[in-house]
């Protein structure tokens, strides 16, 4: 099983900093995307698109980098989506990657956005 690597983008604006993150091609074969180190941000959301085969797409996070966890939203409820939409995490950690938890067929693109006021 592959991991996905991510293509790193900065985004400025005035008074505002941002990064944007892309894993590409997420499958149930190549299902993990590579870790991204999340320290300098305060917010983050993600979006997932693509073909989900009726399976599902997770954003995990790790304060070790070894163990990963569901991230929740900013209401609490585990960032986990079997269709396109996108999501704001509520929790704090030091890596994030997305991962495909389920499904057949699965072709999804994960894009986050890391904000720095």
């Amino acid at each position: 099983m592959a991991v996905i690597d991510y293509v790193q983008t900065e985004v400025r604006s005035f008074q505002d900093y941002a990064i944007k993150v892309t894993w590409e091609t997420l499958t149930e074969t190549n299902s993990t995307g590579a870790p991204f180190l999340i320290a300098a941000f305060n917010t983050i959301a993600i979006q997932f698109a693509g073909t989900f085969g009726g399976g599902s797409v997770v954003l995990e996070g790790s304060i070790d980098g070894a163990t990963y966890f569901t991230l929740d939203d900013v209401e609490g409820a585990a960032i986990s989506k079997s269709a396109a939409g996108m999501e704001t995490s509520g929790d704090y950690a030091l890596w994030v990657r997305p991962r495909v938890a389920s499904g057949t067929g699965v072709d999804v693109d994960a894009i986050m956005i890391c904000r720095r006021a």
